[in-house]
């Protein structure tokens, strides 16, 4: 057995190291796409808007706060439907808010540390 990758489908499969970094960019890139028309300010830890309108993960602390962003967003006149799923996916890739921050119906908490560490990682 080799210590290769998995890939997606659960294949094995030979990747050199620039191999590896650019199907990690790939796979970065694809999902950044659907967070549209978000983008993530690894600097600011936000999630930013074309318009200038910015969610502040930060922020993002709690459930309560988490949902209080995406409500605030909801009531913009400029938030479609595209706008709103785009922020409820960049939130999830970015914080997996199942994992920290209602497991299981379970209220937890991220300090700003682990928030700064989870933007770091997603950070392309």
């Amino acid at each position: 057995m080799t210590d290769q990758p998995d890939t997606h489908d659960g294949e094995r499969q030979d990747l050199r190291p620039a191999d590896l970094l650019q199907a990690i960019r790939d796979e970065h890139a694809a999902r950044a796409a659907s967070w549209a028309p978000w983008q993530l300010d690894a600097k600011d830890r936000s999630l930013c808007e074309p318009d200038g309108y910015y969610v502040d993960l930060e922020d993002c602390t709690t459930s309560a706060h988490l949902l209080d962003w995406i409500f605030q967003v909801a009531r913009k006149s400029w938030a479609d439907d595209r706008a709103i799923a785009g922020l409820v996916r960049a939130l999830d890739d970015v914080l997996h808010p199942q994992a920290h921050l209602c497991s299981s119906g379970v209220s937890l908490t991220l300090s700003r540390a682990e928030i700064r560490a989870l933007v770091r990682k997603a950070a392309p």
